[in-house]
Parts: structure tokens; C-alpha cells; sequence
């Protein structure tokens, strides 16, 4: 496991770096950065560095469903904050109500026993197998869910605050 470690550490500190800068830097250069950020963990995947790793199906698979809870919880408190200054006449309830029913249907869509299921496949594969879809078919396909979910909740702040949802 230490192997594993090692192994991806520099590309993982790099990549926390360049968000580090990223935050404190002009914005000019966020894009850059976070560009190469990427570049850097694309280039781990393309070095397969995760093959030392051990990976637990159960612990993996529980740790992205988490991540991903906290994601839909932070979407419902953008809602929250889109509804804070408005009246609470029935457009706004509506439109609360309407957000929260689409990050409900978001929840239910993937905590259906999908996490299960595929907990149950990856424990079926070899370690070095289990590691590569690890990193490409969970890890990769969780940022995009992740970055699906941040655009969302930011749309629904919106669409709630400008009462446009129910227009």
C-alpha cells in the first residue's frame, strides 16, 4: 500500500498545489492551472501509477457514494440561498419544491443499488484490474458526475432566485 502511495504522491501534491496557487493567484491564470492540474492526473492514469494500490470495493465504493452525498446536500443549500431573500409566496415554494423533487430524483438515481453493483463487479476483477478501473471507470466518471452536480446546484440557485422556474 506504501508502494501505491509513493507512487501517485507527487502527481496528487502537484495537482493540490496548483489549486493552491490557483486560489490565491490573479484569475487570469485559474484556467492554466487547473488545466494542468488535470494534465498532471491524466498523466498519472496514462503511467498507470495506481497499479500498486489494494483497493476495498466496499471502502471505495462507499467513499465516492459520500462524496457525492455532500455534493446533492451543498445543491440543496444553493437552493436554499437562492430562496433566502425571496417572499415565500407560492412561485418560490414551487420552485424550491420543484429543485429539491430534481436533486431527490438525482439521489434516488444513483443510490438504487448502483454503488452495490458495483462494489460486486469490482470485487469480481484481479487487484490490478480492480485498481485501473478504479482510476478510470469510478474515479473519472465521479468527477464528471461532480462537476454535473456543482453545475446544477448553481443553475437551481439561480432559476430559484430570478422566480423563472415556474414563469
Amino acid at each position: 500500500a506504501l508502494k501505491g502511495v509513493l507512487e501517485i504522491a507527487p502527481f496528487n501534491l502537484g495537482v493540490g498545489l496548483l489549486v493552491l496557487v490557483a486560489g490565491i493567484s490573479d484569475s487570469q491564470w485559474d484556467s492554466v492551472l487547473f488545466l494542468v492540474a488535470v494534465l498532471l492526473l491524466v498523466t498519472a492514469t496514462l503511467l498507470r501509477r495506481e497499479r500498486r494500490f489494494t483497493l476495498r470495493p466496499d471502502h471505495f465504493a462507499e467513499r465516492h457514494g459520500l462524496v457525492l452525498l455532500i455534493a446533492l446536500g451543498e445543491s440543496v443549500v444553493a437552493i436554499g440561498n437562492g430562496a433566502g431573500e425571496l417572499a415565500l409566496d407560492a412561485r418560490t415554494i414551487g420552485a424550491v419544491l420543484l429543485s429539491l423533487l430534481l436533486i431527490a430524483a438525482l439521489w434516488w438515481s444513483y443510490f438504487d443499488r448502483d454503488d452495490e453493483r458495483a462494489e460486486h463487479v469490482m470485487r469480481a476483477l484481479s487487484e490490478e484490474t480492480r485498481a485501473r478501473v478504479g482510476v478510470i471507470g469510478y474515479w473519472y466518471t465521479h468527477l464528471v458526475m461532480l462537476a454535473g452536480i456543482v453545475l446544477l446546484a448553481a443553475a437551481l440557485k439561480e432559476i430559484v432566485a430570478e422566480g423563472a422556474l415556474l414563469a
